[in-house]
């Protein structure tokens, strides 16, 4: 008797089931005929496969109109809300009440963290989160691999595309300072009105360190007027351009901001005028002193003579 798969051939499934003609005649996607018990059995398994399958997809496929209103996704605990996913297409964990594309709420004792990872650790190999602007460029928080090349190993990066011409931008919403540590010790802080401490954290002007201060890069010292070949010039030539032109000539004269404040260089030509002007008195009042000495020397010979 000829075989026939009925069933397989209108859900394009292969084999099914086999069926044969003969006793038994049932009703359904076709009309076809069962040759024995096992045959049924068979096919009534599947056939309950199926239901349950379909019965599944119905139930996913409706989930978004039927219970949940206007929102288009919702997974539950119980009755606490897992996830969420409104109309407007936030997501929210945690939350039934998202106001953002994605808010995330934990109420616990305990740490509350976003991971992105990245195991691997090649040179090109970082991890973190890009945001940008209505260019498409914008800043990123990133975590670089202990083999990143060519900056940055090992480190995290906050970095802005070359195209973000206004810069990286600290900011606080209220009278607050900006603080800055290493190993959970303040180092650095910026306070309310502007003054930076470091190593302090009361910083009493624009600039205020308790420590050691060491400047390179640039000539501070004016030991060069104690060499051989230095033409020093004389106490009346020094003295005439300082009465002159109303300051000392190895420092620059002073100038003051379009407010009318006084601005001083710290270090370069200033410092290093500072100090050329004080060795150079220290000269004039060593040659000084060895004519005072001499003088003396001879007004007391003009008295032992007398």
């Amino acid at each position: 008797m000829e075989r026939k798969n009925y069933i397989g051939k209108v859900l394009g499934l292969r084999k099914l089931i086999t069926l044969h003609a003969s006793r038994f005649t049932l009703y359904g996607i076709k009309r076809f005929t069962i040759y024995d018990l096992r045959s049924l059995l068979r096919f009534t398994l599947h056939t309950l496969r199926f239901t349950v399958f379909f019965a599944l997809l119905f139930t996913l496929y409706a989930l978004p109109v039927s219970t949940l209103a206007a929102d288009k996704l919702v997974v539950m605990n119980g009755s606490t809300n897992l996830f969420k996913v409104t109309d407007t297409g936030n997501v929210g964990i945690g939350t039934t009440n998202p106001g953002y594309p994605l808010e995330i709420i934990k109420n616990q004792n305990g740490a509350t963290y976003v991971r992105i990872g990245n195991s691997n650790n090649g040179t090109s190999a970082v991890q973190g989160i890009y945001v940008t602007n209505d260019t498409n460029k914008g800043v990123s928080l990133q975590a670089r691999s202990t083999n990143f090349s060519p900056l940055y190993a090992n480190a995290g990066v906050i970095r802005t595309d070359s195209s973000i011409t206004n810069g990286f931008v600290f900011a606080t919403g209220a009278q607050a300072p900006i603080r800055f540590f290493i190993k959970d010790i303040e180092q650095v802080r910026i306070d309310s009105s502007g003054n930076v401490g470091i190593g302090t954290a009361n910083p009493s002007g624009k600039l205020d360190v308790n420590g050691t201060i060491y400047q390179s890069g640039v000539p501070c010292c004016a030991d060069y007027v104690f060499a051989k070949d230095y033409k020093l010039e004389s106490i009346e030539d020094h003295a005439k351009f300082m009465w002159e032109k109303a300051h000392l000539k190895a420092i620059p004269k002073a100038r003051r901001d379009a407010n009318g404040n006084e601005m001083v260089e710290i270090g370069g030509t200033y410092q290093k005028g500072i100090v050329e002007e004080l060795e150079k008195a220290h000269i004039y009042i060593e040659r000084l002193n060895k004519k005072i000495k001499d003088l003396e020397a001879k007004m007391k010979a003009l008295e032992e003579g007398k």
